[in-house]
């Protein structure tokens, strides 16, 4: 069994495993492996016991079974230098064969053939690539140094993923191999940190993907150590819920560079305690945290017996989120007051607001935003959805005003700003005229994309109009004044802005609904409004 051992990684057909325990098992003559597999649904049938005896302990139950050393198709992986030349060099075959030695390999590769040229040309081209993926080349270990470290001289970024490294001493030694490695990909591995590195720290590595490695936060620390100006770190799909800190080490003298973490499609819910672990990253910029499991961003507790950490983050994303309350958005700006860009899935913001306002919504609660959903928030945006979101305030219940404030933390702040009444609505009782605003109509082509400018095709029609009158009855009022041959469909109406470039774009499209009011769809004094030809 010198060729195996606890920890190695191997792999049968498609599917990967850890050896976990090499010996005898009661009750069978010979040795066995004992494998915890990566996907245990495939090949998994016990955590590693048998008849009651405990060989070995997945980290993921039933994960485990046993296997013989020489089962068909294992496959206990190769150095990195046997799988460069195996991808990057093409080897002829053809009478008269030459035999060289590769420049300073020590004897170590052999390449025979016919056009030896071209296979000098491709070891040349290697030396000078910058890109180098390996990605399911069953790459083990380094094999000959210098080799390595001839081929990879110009290597910026390595992707090593789905392969069979298994600890981290063996990748420490990768990297001494690419002295100008920037980034290295090693997602789909299951890599072990079983003992303190004996290395010295790696300077120029700055990106580090650790996506389905099943690693937790813990080891993460306790392994990022090593790479002191690491500032971008992938964790994604590694079922993490916590992010538990590590006994051995502190996270900011793990992570002390660390200015962009994401934590995608993890299991991750309790926010406090998760924000908590990222405020003790000094540089954090960048957190996303798409396709979690978080339902509830609570405002942060700055008290005289408790305070909560701020965090310096400028960019932020949520998607896929199971996030629906208005609070949890209003709640972002306690943790982050300086946060200038975010994702955030709209779609489950929306119940209860007219609908396509929860852009504007977002826009309008969080006061520094440049960036949402990676589409730029201009300076014309931001003022319509504010001013859009006061109005719906003024319009929706009869609050007292401190209630007002609670559900609607930035509204004074607001009304001052666009110097807006911060009165409770009154009931009115004046003449029908006192309810009237104007709006102006444009014909624009479609097809319609939102925040894309529009081709405007006439000049305003201009209308006065009652906020309450129904969709229908506003239709029907459009196709007299504006001369149409058909009936007006919802669909082709659009609440319109106009940008201090003098482009018009569209802003969020009418409520379908042909009996609900036009409010619900966003229409007050001074709309402009585009009709779809």
């Amino acid at each position: 069994m010198d060729s195996l051992s606890v920890g190695q990684r191997i792999r049968i057909d498609e599917d990967y495993g850890t050896v976990l325990f090499i010996g005898d098992v009661a009750g069978t003559t010979g040795t066995w492996l004992g494998i915890e597999w990566d996907d245990g649904s495939k090949r998994g049938k016990h955590s590693g016991e048998r008849n009651g005896v405990q060989y070995f302990t997945c980290r993921t139950p039933n994960s485990g079974s046993f296997v013989r050393p020489n089962a068909p198709g294992l496959t206990k992986g190769v150095g990195i230098d046997t799988a460069l030349v195996s991808k990057y060099i093409d080897t002829f075959q053809s009478d008269g064969v030459e035999t060289v030695v590769l420049g300073s390999s020590n004897g170590a590769i052999l390449v025979e053939g016919p056009r030896l040229d071209k296979v000098r040309a491709k070891f040349s081209q290697i030396e000078r690539l910058r890109n180098i993926s390996l990605n399911e080349y069953d790459v083990s270990s380094v094999g000959n140094p210098q080799v390595v470290s001839k081929l990879c001289q110009s290597v910026q970024n390595l992707d090593l993923s789905k392969t069979l490294l298994g600890n981290w001493d063996t990748i420490a030694d990768i990297i001494r191999c690419t002295p100008n490695l920037f980034t290295l990909e090693l997602n789909f591995n299951r890599i072990r940190l079983t003992a303190p590195l004996n290395t010295t720290n790696f300077p120029k590595l700055t990106h580090l993907r650790l996506n389905s490695t099943m690693i937790n936060w813990a080891e993460a620390c306790e392994t990022m150590v090593y790479l002191p100006n690491l500032q971008d770190l992938q964790l994604g799909h590694n079922q993490l819920e916590h992010l538990l800190p590590s006994s051995k080490i502190s996270t900011p003298e793990a992570l002390p560079n660390l200015t962009t973490l994401n934590l995608d499609l993890n299991s991750l819910s309790d926010w406090v305690s998760n924000m908590v672990s990222c405020s003790l990253i000094p540089q954090l910029r960048n957190l996303m945290i798409p396709s979690n499991t978080i339902t509830s961003i609570p405002r942060r507790i700055d008290t005289p017996t408790m305070k909560e950490p701020i965090l310096s983050l400028h960019y932020l994303t949520l998607t896929d989120n199971p996030i629906s309350d208005w609070s949890n958005v209003d709640s972002l700006m306690t943790w982050f007051p300086k946060l200038r860009e975010l994702s955030i899935s709209l779609e489950t913001l929306a119940s209860g607001i007219p609908p396509g306002a929860s852009r504007n919504f977002v826009i309008a609660r969080l006061p520094l935003l440049v960036k949402l959903n990676r589409t730029e928030v201009t300076e014309r945006e931001r003022i319509d959805a504010e001013l859009f979101y006061l109005s719906w305030i003024g319009r929706n219940g009869q609050l007292s005003e401190t209630d007002v404030e609670t559900l609607h933390p930035r509204w004074k702040e607001l009304a001052i700003k666009h110097n807006t009444s911060t009165e409770k609505p009154k009931s009115i009782s004046e003449n029908l005229g006192s309810h009237m605003i104007s709006v102006s109509i444009v014909r624009i082509r479609g097809p319609i994309v939102k925040q894309q400018p529009v081709l405007i095709q006439n000049t305003e029609t201009k209308l006065r109009i009652l906020p309450t009158m129904t969709l229908k009855v506003f239709g029907m009022k459009l196709k007299k004044v504006m001369k149409l041959s058909s009936q007006v469909d919802a669909k082709a109406l659009w609440i319109l802005s106009t940008l201090e470039s003098g482009e018009t774009i569209p802003l969020r499209a009418f409520d379908a609904d042909p009996l609900r009011d036009l409010t619900w769809s966003g229409v007050e004094d001074g709309t402009l409004i585009g009709l779809v030809v």
